[in-house]
């Protein structure tokens, strides 16, 4: 696992100014005053990102079973609703074969801050963090030698009171390393939602409260990846799917991102 903080400034100086004068009616200025009070106040704006990659085959202890992952989806819903694992749909076809869940979540947005990613993850005090980050991949069998890869993740910056940030990016990829990547799933866009498909029909339906869906598909390399980019106080999601063909066991490189930007005044 490798993980990383990008750190990017944006200052934007606002000025003040407030002029008085003092005048006696009559036409005679008996006492005259003339003062300028200056203020200058600086907005600092920070966006932090975090990377987090995995490498993930059946020797990774934290693989879940098909009981394990339906109760990690349950939970979830209950924090996500509607931008949950499976969205608003999912057309998901083929037999299980293994998940893997992540999670991060830091007691603040600064770059120096000690928490890190975890594939076992554990309930939280929401307002003891700043915003919380989960995900999942989720294999499934559709031939014999065809495989599908469910992407989902989510974030949500509705956690600490007072606090407030934006959530701008989320990202999550697979680069397989033992087959061969055959397709990945274009997004559509409708009112309020995305929906994410392959040729087949199989697809997922989740909400776009905001900002662009995007998806990336490179055969050569076999990777494959979906992005969100927006600015959005609370909670957001977005989902991916890829097919791949191999004869052996699984094995793949995961990558998840996640941006948050707030603002500071000096």
């Amino acid at each position: 696992m490798a993980g990383y903080f990008t750190r990017r400034l944006y200052r934007a100086d606002m000025k003040l100014s407030r002029r008085r004068a003092l005048q006696v009616t009559g036409g005679l200025i008996a006492g005259g005053l003339a003062g300028c009070v200056e203020r200058r106040v600086t907005e600092r704006r920070t966006r932090i990102d975090r990377s987090t990659s995995w490498q993930l085959s059946p020797q990774s202890d934290a693989e879940r079973d098909e009981d394990a992952f339906e109760s990690y989806v349950e939970e979830m819903e209950g924090r996500y609703g509607e931008s949950g694992v499976w969205g608003i749909e999912a057309d998901r076809r083929g037999e299980f074969v293994a998940a893997f869940t992540h999670q991060f979540a830091p007691e603040t947005p600064r770059p120096d801050d000690t928490a890190a990613a975890t594939l076992d993850p554990q309930p939280i005090d929401s307002e003891a963090v700043a915003f919380v980050q989960d995900a999942c991949v989720a294999i499934y069998r559709t031939d014999d030698d065809r495989y599908h890869h469910w992407l989902w993740v989510a974030a949500s910056t509705d956690q600490r009171p007072g606090l407030e940030l934006n959530l701008v990016n989320l990202t999550a990829g697979v680069r397989l390393t033992a087959g061969d990547l055959q397709e990945g799933a274009a997004f559509t866009a409708g009112d309020g939602e995305s929906v994410v498909s392959l040729a087949d029909g199989q697809a997922g339906r989740f909400p776009r409260v905001g900002g662009t869906v995007e998806s990336g598909t490179d055969l050569e390399t076999d990777r494959y990846l979906v992005t969100w980019n927006g600015s959005h106080e609370g909670a957001q999601s977005v989902n991916g799917i890829c097919e791949e063909r191999r004869t052996g066991e699984y094995g793949l490189v995961w990558d998840l991102s996640v941006g948050v930007e707030f603002v500071e005044q000096e």
